[in-house]
Formats: C-alpha cells, structure tokens, sequence
C-alpha cells in the first residue's frame, strides 16, 4: 500500500471516529432525556411510560438500568413476559445487581414461572442474604413450585428473624403441613398464638363476627386444624375449624377442613338445606328443623322429608318432639301445630280459639272461657306425651303460659302476667317435673326487680311464685333473666340459667325447700342431671378467640365443682342441640352456612390421644 492510500485510510478512520463520537454523545444525551422522561412518568401510567424509556434503551441498548428500569415499567403495567424479557437482560449485563433480580423473580412469578423466579430469588439472595423481601419470593416461588420442602428454608428464616409476626407463622405452618411435618407446624401455632390480644368472655361466645384484624389469625387457625386432623387428634382439628367460625362465619377453609374428616366423627347432612332451629329426636335418630317449612332428616342416611311445607319459624323457636318420637309441635304464623314425623295427621294444636281457664272441666257454661292472647312459642311436651306447655303473648310485655291437652285441644291456665316484666327479664321454655306432676315458667311480678319462675300443678294451678316479693325465695344475688329451667330427678331443687346484664349465663341451683338458691357456676353454656345430687355442666373459657373451649365439670349441690370425667371435646357454635347422654351434637346456622353438621361426641373421645396417666391429651377437665 502506497503512503498516499495509507493517508486516505487514516482520514476516513479519522472521520468515522469524530462522527461515532458525536453519536455516543448524542446517545448519551437524548437516553439520558428520555430516561427521565420515562421515569418522570412511570408513577402516573406505566404503560405509557414505556415508550421514551423503550427509546432509551434503542439509544442505548448496553444501559442496564435503562433495561431496567423499562422493565419495571412493564411489572408496574402488568405486562409480566415483557417486564421478565427486559429484566433477564439487564441482570445479565449486570449480574450483581440485587434490585434486577429480585424484580426478575417478580416479574417470573406474576408471569406464572415459578421456577425461574426461584432462580432469579436464589441469585438475589447471593448478593444479600439478609434480604427479607427475596426470602418472601423465594418462599413464594417455592409454594407456587409445589415444592413445600424448598419453602421451608426461607420460611423458617424469615419465621426466625420475625417470631412476633404471625404472617410468616401463617405461612410457614401449611408448608410444614405440606412437608408431613406436623409437630413443627403445631409448635409454629402454639407459639404464634401467645400474640393474641385478649377478649371479654362475654364478647367471646356472644355468637357475632369480632370486629379488629382477627381475621389475620385464619390462616393460622385452619393450618392448626389441618395439622391435628393429619395426626389423628380429630377433637382438636374440630376445635380450630370451630374456632375459625367464630372469627368469620363460613369460613371456607374451616369448611373444607371439617368435611374431610372421617364421616363417622364429623359428617354435613341436608347440605342444600338453610338449617334453622335443630331439635334432635328423644332417641337421637332424627333431626327436626326449620328449612323450607317443617322438615326431618334422618341421621342414618341422611334424607330429608317434609312434615309440613307451612312451618314458620318464629324468634329463635325449635320444633318440640314428642317422647315417643312419633309427633312434632312447630309453629305456623304464632299458632302451634301438631304433626307426625311422616308429614300426616297435621292439625291445630289448641282446636278452639277459646282457651278454657284452669279447673273447668270443659263442659258448656261452666266458667266463663278466656280468650286467646295471640303469638305462642316455646312448646314443651310434658313426660307422658299427653300435655303440651307453652307460651302465649299478647306483646314482649304480657302473656301466660298455657297447658294444652293433646287429645282434646284444651288450652288450660289461671295465671295471667301483669304490667311490666323485671329488668332484664324474658320468657323461657316451660319445664316439666320428671314425674310430671308439676310445671314451671316465666314469672312476671309487678314493680319487681328480681327474676323469678312460677309452678304450676299439671292442671294449670298456680302453686308458688318463687323469687316474687310475696314468696321470700331468692333465686340468686343480681338482677338476672331466666333463660332455662330443669329439675332435678327428685323434685326437689331447680337448675337455672340466669343471664346477666352483660349477656353472661350462670347456673344456679334453687331448692325448694324455701332456701335462697345460689349461683354455682359462670359462663354455662349447657347442663342435666345426672342425679338427685348432681349436675353436669358445659363451662365457656377460653380468653381470645384461639383459646375458646368447652370445660366439662360436674356440680353438687353445694355447688362445689370438679372436672367430668370425659372432656367435651367441641364447641357449641351458633345454633345446636345435644342427645341426653351428650354423645351426640348437631349444629347449624349462619356460621356453618346450609346444611346440618352431626358431630359424634363419643367416637371423638374414643379417638382422642390419651396421656402417659391414662386420661386424654386434651381434656377439658384438666
């Protein structure tokens, strides 16, 4: 080559290089406009945002963080393929960047890439392990993976850095579960549940949805429940789906988690039914309720007939069966009516809309009849199946309770209430002696500001009105309601339910002797006798949400307790009913959505884990 060429070669390298460099200049500058350009809009729309830092990067295709940062643009525009396109190359042309990769896994795992968020997670972590933020995605990813084993390192490290934050334990504990390590993940519960703020008893089983951030503990609650039931411990898989019901009701995964339980402990019968009033048969083998009228289910299979398609529920009314589990008497429109469990022989209850007062015997002219005062409710069989007690009112202020005579249709009373009831009182179920000879019910006294009950003879005479000014007797110190009366086989005392201003219920025991009766025990959610000497009582406890239980404890008439000698191993939630020998529950209502739910109390307790002393695991009596 010639000096001359050589010359011309090395001005046009020479002119190339000036015109690069103005380039590269003029690159730099214009990506640098319309970098901030795209930045500055990147808050307000992200989708529009991508189109000067897109021009940016075209100016500069080797900028990282223009790469970067239009994929950010992207993510932020839910346009997550391109957003990881974008991000992959700018972790690549910078590979030590813990910001791109951990918006790459992102942009993977919003892509529906689980396992490349994984990698892009682990190579964040790499550069900071401290990283709490990539620890969540890692886990995430994992999750997403199906892989639960690789979720539970970063899980247990964030659950270490962070054990006062339940939302790692809630996420560690069905990983756990995933991993077949049941023991861990119960330990993860116990420990995250000692967090829970405190709630007033009387908050606690009022039966409403608590107001707060309770429904941040859920998650936590259904994996405990899905924890017990993978061991076995089906009593307290039950106790933690119930208690995820207290919280929100029909909670799905409380749901989910109870009907998976072996059907001979925990079943749904009539699932398509809105379950209301349950009343269980005297020989526990049927339900009566109210759904689309009067309907019964049979236990045994599960189907369900109707035994009256006009049943009408009224207040918080059950349908009452008879003791030979052959009839039912239910309400329609505030009259009571008498069927049988087949659906036949329906007819009015009282057959006249005249009421014969007490002591006629019926015969035309003899006394005067009373008149019908208007709504009635709470029907009770009397022993024999012959008589039916209930509970007639004119308004919430007035009424009477009333003894009908089955055959005949006579409605029986000579006690009218007068004026106003005493503060916080209202009407409860009648209560037939065993024997059958006497009855007892509501007492509305004038001016009176203790609650109280009257005892009528099986005829319809007034016999005593106990905690009345003229009677002397005091049922309990306090101003409390009646809610529930039951007497003892011997005749001779009365276990009552008073409810407090505050909705609290005690349990106190009157004798009849003439005696002030005396509260024996707080918070009762259920009881019976067990004999002249004995009551078996469900206690509420239990001091948040994640620690309600039921204390089974038996009381003497001195009102010393101690624990039942079998734990009650659910809770009674919303509406319920129990057999006599408590071996068997149904529950129903707005917590469990449609549907019955039979629980087998007795095949939970065989079941239960016992300890090294013999008793079981988890008993309530401990």
């Amino acid at each position: 080559m010639s000096w001359r060429t050589l010359g011309w070669v090395l001005r046009v390298a020479l002119v190339l290089a000036i015109l690069y460099g103005v380039w590269c200049g003029v690159s730099y500058f214009a990506g640098r406009h319309y970098y901030r350009r795209g930045m500055a809009a990147v808050a307000a729309s992200p989708e529009a945002a991508m189109q000067p830092l897109g021009v940016a990067v075209r100016l500069q295709p080797g900028n990282a963080r223009y790469r970067a940062a239009l994929g950010r643009a992207a993510l932020a525009a839910e346009r997550y393929p391109e957003a990881a396109r974008h991000l992959q190359r700018a972790a690549d042309r910078d590979p030590r960047n813990f910001g791109i990769w951990h918006d790459l896994g992102e942009a993977y795992l919003k892509a529906n890439a689980p396992a490349e968020a994984t990698r892009a997670y682990r190579q964040a972590l790499a550069i900071r392990p401290e990283a709490e933020l990539a620890l969540e995605g890692l886990a995430e990813a994992a999750t997403r993976a199906g892989d639960a084993k690789s979720a539970l390192e970063p899980l247990r490290e964030l659950w270490k850095r962070a054990p006062d934050d339940r939302t790692f334990a809630a996420r560690l504990a069905p990983a756990l579960i995933e991993a077949g390590k049941y023991d861990e993940a119960l330990e993860v519960c116990e420990k995250a549940r000692k967090g829970a703020p405190e709630v007033a008893i009387a908050t606690l089983w009022n039966g409403q949805e608590p107001k707060g951030d309770w429904a941040s503990w859920l998650p936590l609650l259904a994996a405990e429940g899905d924890a017990h039931r993978a061991k076995g411990r089906f009593g307290e898989a039950i106790l933690a789906y119930q208690r995820c019901l207290m919280i929100q009701h029909e909670h799905k995964a409380a749901l989910d988690g109870l009907a998976q339980l072996p059907p001979e402990v925990c079943r749904r019968v009539a699932g398509e039914v809105d379950v209301r009033g349950p009343r269980l048969s005297p020989n526990g083998r049927q339900v009566a309720f109210y759904g689309a009228g009067l309907q019964v289910v049979t236990l045994g299979d599960g189907t369900v007939a109707d035994a009256s398609v006009s049943g009408e529920r009224v207040d918080d009314a059950q349908p009452a069966w008879s003791p030979d589990n052959k009839r039912l008497c239910y309400n329609v429109q505030g009259e009571l009516r008498l069927v049988k469990a087949d659906g036949s022989g329906d007819r009015a209850l009282c057959r006249s809309e005249q009421l014969l007062p007490a002591g006629s015997l019926g015969v035309q002219g003899a006394t005067k009849p009373g008149l019908r005062l208007g709504t009635d409710v709470d029907p009770v069989w009397s022993p024999d199946g012959r008589s039916i007690a209930f509970y007639s009112r004119a308004d919430h202020f007035e009424g009477r309770t009333l003894i009908a005579n089955v055959a005949t249709g006579e409605a029986r009373s000579e006690h009218l209430s007068k004026g106003r009831p005493p503060k916080y009182a209202a009407t409860h179920p009648p209560a037939w002696s065993q024997d059958g000879r006497l009855l007892c019910g509501p007492l509305y006294y004038p001016k009176s500001v203790r609650a109280g009950v009257t005892l009528w003879s099986g005829a319809g005479t007034v016999k005593r009105q106990i905690g009345a000014p003229t009677d002397g007797t005091k049922l309990a110190d306090g101003p409390r309601a009646v809610r529930r009366v039951t007497w003892s086989p011997d005749g001779k005392h009365l276990a009552m339910i008073l409810a407090s201003e505050a909705g609290r219920r005690h349990l106190a025991l009157v004798p009849l002797s003439g005696k002030p009766g005396h509260v024996v025990a707080k918070d009762v959610v259920a009881h019976r006798w067990l004999d002249a000497s004995h009551v078996w009582l469900l206690q509420a406890t239990g001091d948040s949400y994640l620690t309600a239980r039921l204390r089974a404890l038996v009381c003497d008439l001195k009102g010393e307790l101690t624990p039942a000698k079998e734990p009650f191993p659910v809770l009674l939630l919303d509406e319920w009913d129990l057999t006599k020998d408590a071996g068997q529950a149904v529950m129903a209502g707005a917590g469990f959505g449609k549907g019955l739910w039979v629980f087998d109390l007795k095949q939970l307790r065989d079941r239960a884990p016992k300890t090294a002393g013999g008793g079981q695991a988890a008993g309530d009596g401990a």
